[in-house]
């Protein structure tokens, strides 16, 4: 063997030993998550941590990193592995089907999505869910006894199931008071009418005082002599770590306050990323196997099946206080009161 070919093998081998085997990965492989409808901070800020650890390994061994697309027309999103669905978000032209898995971020009740053919799971706390721990902790923690509701059928519903005793009930469907009808109100209102906004200025107007309750007090303030009460699938101001690590990140990330939607999207994207680690990244084995997936402790609490398509029932019902802060009263997971 002469010299030039002993080098020829020499460089050879020296390349051999730096060069990767044929069968390994080099790079994550993309997986796309979608988000129907307008913007999605709290999905963005999930895929954006979920990256940086270099991605995760999926059921079959490959590393997967996640992508995120944000779109209104639901023909972008069929590739994704997963889509987590704005509420109120509707669709009118062809119907579209979907395999992947579905999350609404919706309280409302219902888990349909127009001209949509997917299987849907909720991805916040029901609306009934939500209003039986309001009414439970307007009952027996503020010792409501008298109440009027205005505009809700479904609240009725709540307060009957209260435990020892419901309280006494009036209700009115019409959403503007006379000056006579709040002299005849007790000191007690759950409001879901249309602009609550308009509602604390009748208030104002009324000089009513005592405790209104409502489904959204966002961005409002009580007037003077009022409590006002609300509650969430989850809060910001909400003092447990994971709560904690979220909402700073989230500050820094967008210079914002983050909503209970953003922590919902946040916490759903991370369930997708554990689901392919444990199922891998085939849609109609994502969907079949999440009603019977093992209980996820996120953000918000224990995401798990309930029913199968129901996958979360956090609670936290909250006063807001007349600087604008606000009084975590009570904090439930499926019922049960959290520490």
């Amino acid at each position: 063997m002469t010299r030039a070919t002993l080098r020829g093998w020499a460089i050879l081998l020296f390349l051999m030993g730096f060069m990767p085997p044929a069968h390994a990965q080099t790079d994550p492989i993309p997986l796309l998550i979608g988000f129907y409808g307008d913007s999605s901070h709290g999905m963005e800020l999930a895929i954006a941590e979920i990256n940086k650890e270099g991605g995760f390994k999926g059921a079959d061994g490959k590393t997967y990193r996640f992508e995120g697309r944000v779109s209104k027309n639901p023909a972008e999103l069929v590739d994704a592995v997963a889509v987590l669905a704005q509420p109120d978000i509707d669709y009118s032209g062809e119907p579209v089907a979907w395999q992947m898995p579905v999350f609404l971020l919706s309280p409302e009740a219902g888990l349909g999505l127009h001209n949509i053919q997917a299987t849907v799971f909720r991805g916040m706390t029901d609306q009934m869910i939500q209003n039986d721990a309001l009414a439970d902790v307007l009952v027996n923690s503020l010792d409501v006894t008298q109440i009027t509701v205005i505009g809700s059928d479904t609240f009725l519903d709540s307060l009957a199931r209260v435990v020892p005793a419901p309280p006494t009930i009036q209700h009115f469907r019409k959403e503007t008071l006379t000056q006579e009808q709040f002299n005849q109100v007790p000191l007690a209102i759950f409001y879901d009418g249309m602009d609550a906004a308009a509602f604390l200025d009748q208030i104002k107007a009324a000089d009513w005082r005592g405790i209104l309750a409502l489904k959204h007090a966002e961005n409002l303030t009580p007037p003077e002599g009022v409590r006002l009460i609300s509650c969430a699938s989850w809060l910001p101001a909400l003092d447990d770590a994971l709560s904690r690590k979220f909402t700073i990140a989230y500050r820094v990330a967008y210079d914002e306050e983050p909503t209970a939607l953003d922590v919902a999207a946040y916490d759903l994207t991370w369930a997708v990323r554990l689901l392919v680690t444990r199922t891998g990244i085939d849609v109609r084995r994502l969907v079949a196997a999440l009603p019977q997936t093992a209980v996820m402790l996120t953000t918000q609490g224990q995401i798990q099946p309930y029913g199968g398509r129901e996958l979360i029932r956090t609670v936290t019902v909250y006063e807001v206080l007349p600087d604008g802060d606000f009084q975590v009263l009570s904090r439930r997971d499926n019922g049960i009161l959290q520490k």
